[in-house]
């Protein structure tokens, strides 16, 4: 039997202590520190109270989200979360856009109000941005969803080419795209491979 890495372990060989792992990563973190230096990740139930610490345990989760998810229930989260916010700012988009164009049309340059066109042109800008983000979000969400099942099946994520023959080259061999290997493909290689045989 193979001997637990020193990752995994949480005592502390040269001090003879037991010491704090990261829950999500299960690097050592400081007994004191409320975030994991590795990944960024909360690591005391004091980042659910602090304001700011909600804050970064939000972005840690979007972040693991939208990274590389492993299960659908995380992509429905996401499109729930932010698939009803860019309705709404496309038509408020619409809406000052239009208002803009109607209150512009047919005036002379002595009654045109500067600050009114630049505060719409600044409100459009601004859900603009919002609905990019959104939009963003969900589509890196929905997309490493489907490279990371395709990736566990051995198949290229650009053009499903079976890839466990494959094993070890730098690029796809059908269409040329680079290969981003898992850590364990060599072993889900093989399971594969014998599984295929029989």
């Amino acid at each position: 039997m193979s001997e637990p890495s020193e990752k995994l372990s949480p005592y502390d060989h040269d001090s003879g202590t037991v010491q704090m792992l990261c829950p999500h990563c299960l690097e050592p973190v400081d007994p004191i520190s409320h975030f994991c230096n590795a990944c960024g990740g909360p690591t005391r139930m004091h980042s659910a109270i602090d304001p700011m610490g909600q804050v970064y345990t939000a972005g840690h989760a979007y972040r693991q989200a939208t990274g590389k998810p492993v299960n659908l229930i995380i992509v429905l989260g996401v499109w729930l979360i932010f698939a009803p916010q860019l309705v709404p700012l496309v038509f408020i988009t619409l809406g000052i856009t239009q208002s803009l164009v109607q209150s512009s049309a047919g005036l002379d340059y002595s009654g045109f109000n500067t600050y009114d066109f630049f505060s719409g042109l600044l409100g459009i800008l601004i859900t603009l941005g919002m609905s990019v983000v959104s939009f963003l979000i969900i589509f890196k969400t929905t997309r490493g969803y489907i490279h990371t099942r395709r990736r566990e099946r051995g198949l290229c994520v650009q053009c499903k080419y079976d890839l466990r023959g494959s094993m070890g080259q730098p690029r796809c061999p059908e269409c040329g795209s680079e290969i981003d290997w898992f850590e364990d493909d060599d072993e889900y290689v093989e399971q594969n491979a014998i599984e295929t045989q029989d």
